[in-house]
């Protein structure tokens, strides 16, 4: 009897040993993968709030900082790159801002209006750079998707010569920055 059960425990053992065990570690790394993903889209849009009210604060220099993080940790983030354009305006740098704008009108979704406000805010760097041409491309370019954007015809009269002064382009909340 005892040589019996010493074969039948022996012979569950082998067959319990020879079967595939399910892949734990495969799924746990792809369920890690997800959760990274996840944290990082998370970590991006907490970058892009704290460099939006470092921006209303007036703290270009902080807000520039997170709006960076928040463009490593989602690259693709539109509205990081079009704040971060916003911020190298207030501090001077327009090339900069320029090549902000372009990459967040690359990433923006298609929706008009959001896209007209990229394309007020390129224009008003390439005025500010000298370049009156191009700066009046993206004004037209964003009264032809939202034509009732006022600052943007302006922007447009004022380079055609009608308004003399070049007033600093204003947020949502009526703030000076570009719509």
């Amino acid at each position: 009897m005892r040589m019996v059960m010493m074969t039948l425990i022996l012979g569950l053992v082998v067959v319990g040993c020879s079967q595939q065990a399910p892949d734990i570690r495969e799924s746990a790394v792809d369920e890690a993968s997800q959760e990274i993903r996840a944290s990082e889209t998370l970590s991006s849009d907490n970058q892009l709030l704290a460099g939006k009210e470092q921006y209303l604060k007036g703290d270009y220099r902080q807000a520039a900082k997170h709006l960076l993080r928040a463009i490593t940790n989602n690259r693709q983030n539109w509205e990081a790159h079009y704040y971060l354009g916003l911020t190298e305006q207030k501090m001077g740098k327009q090339d900069q801002a320029v090549e902000s704008f372009r990459t967040s009108l690359r990433y923006c979704p298609p929706e008009r209006e959001a896209t007209a406000r990229i394309n007020y805010a390129l224009g008003y760097s390439y005025e500010r750079l000298g370049n009156s041409p191009k700066a009046q491309e993206q004004y037209a370019r964003a009264v032809t998707l939202w034509p009732d954007y006022t600052e943007a015809k302006e922007a447009m009269a004022r380079l055609a010569g009608s308004v003399t002064k070049a007033p600093q382009p204003k947020t949502e909340s009526g703030d000076d920055e570009a719509r």
